[in-house]
């Protein structure tokens, strides 16, 4: 009786695909083409659907005074290394700007369990006091210390401390908004893009495209150290209003829990039900 070998390229190569697979499969985390349903997700504070001209979208908060939401997972996500790797992609957009000036942000944020889901409002966007957690907040209104009143920064742990701040295209003066290229609360749909490759944290922000542009921020930091070598997290948004206001919508939302870039200068695919 004659046995037939295994033809180990044609083996290896279905070996290949069902881990390339597996590891796709397992990279997608979250996605939400949009929050017609919010199945997967806790919502804290002001946080609801609502339906506008994007469909349905998450609104973190309405444009009134002083209110504060969030939307996490409702499971915490794995790290698939000891790095804690992860990709995003979300577009938002900020409507109704009114009270003393448009105000105040929305903040991404990756925190461990059992931190707090939601923080203060006005200025703390609801993160500050949220505990072990790293957060990528986008300003809209100028506080004390605070460089303008339309920037990116980088807060961790819970605390009201800007670090890496920058401007989005250069454009320091927002108090009025709206068609005013380069201002996060013109009512533009805009496109963020934060990824973190073990070493470095990639920001990088767009207005009324998806095209990704070069990096906002590249800010060095240890998120394993941030969050107590932990093997999973909580990741969502918070937002929050003072004497003045906005509608803060996140339109949609994809997350990888796995170091996955768009490169520069071409079109992100936007998540798609």
């Amino acid at each position: 009786m004659t046995t037939r070998k295994p033809n180990l390229s044609t083996a290896c190569r279905l070996l290949a695909t069902l881990s390339l697979a597996s590891v796709a499969a397992f990279a997608q985390a979250l996605s939400y083409p949009n929050f017609t349903a919010t199945t997967g997700l806790s919502l804290k504070g002001t946080a609801a659907t609502t339906s506008t001209n994007d469909g349905t979208v998450l609104r973190l908060t309405k444009a009134e005074c002083c209110s504060a939401g969030s939307a996490f997972a409702a499971n915490a996500v794995p790290f698939q290394i000891a790095a804690d790797t992860f990709s995003t992609f979300f577009q938002f957009r900020i409507t109704n700007t009114g009270g003393i000036s448009p105000a105040d942000g929305i903040a991404f944020v990756v925190r461990e369990n059992g931190t707090a889901a939601l923080g203060a409002t006005a200025n703390s966007v609801g993160y500050d006091g949220i505990g072990n957690s790293l957060a990528i907040k986008f300003d809209t209104y100028q506080n004390e210390h605070e460089i303008n009143d339309n920037f990116v920064a980088i807060q961790t742990n819970g605390v009201l401390r800007d670090e890496f701040t920058q401007t989005p295209f250069g454009v320091a003066n927002c108090a009025k908004p709206l068609g005013v290229v380069g201002c996060m609360a013109n009512g533009d749909l805009w496109s963020v893009w934060i990824d973190y490759d073990g070493v470095n944290l990639h920001v990088a922000v767009a207005d009324a495209t998806t095209t990704r542009p070069p990096d906002l921020i590249d800010a060095p930091l240890s998120l394993p150290t941030i969050l107590h070598y932990t093997s999973a997290a909580f990741v969502g948004f918070t937002a929050g209003t003072g004497g003045g206001f906005e509608n803060h919508d996140i339109v949609n939302w994809v997350y990888y829990t796995t170091y996955n870039p768009t490169t520069p200068g071409t079109k992100q695919t936007v998540p798609s039900a």
